[in-house]
């Protein structure tokens, strides 16, 4: 009977020490922005690579963009 007592006791002791021990994280806001990658965009379509230097530029490319660093480089795949 005290033996029971006593395990349950400590049980509950360890469950109440443990409780509380949380992280302490703060909420942060974390989006992901497309719009702030600085890396080569490639596309294969109809047997050649489009290249961009930038992900933004393609962006600007759709909208008709005609500046000379939002056109693709363009090269034929080799058969």
């Amino acid at each position: 009977m005290v033996a029971s007592s006593l395990l349950i006791f400590s049980v509950g002791f360890f469950i109440y020490a443990v409780s509380p021990a949380y992280a302490n994280t703060e909420k942060t806001n974390v989006t992901a922005k497309t719009n702030n990658v600085y890396e080569p965009f490639i596309v294969e379509a109809n047997g050649y690579i489009y290249y961009w230097m930038d992900y933004n530029d393609v962006g600007k490319w759709v909208k008709g963009g005609t500046a000379s660093y939002e056109q693709p480089t363009k090269r034929k795949l080799p058969l």
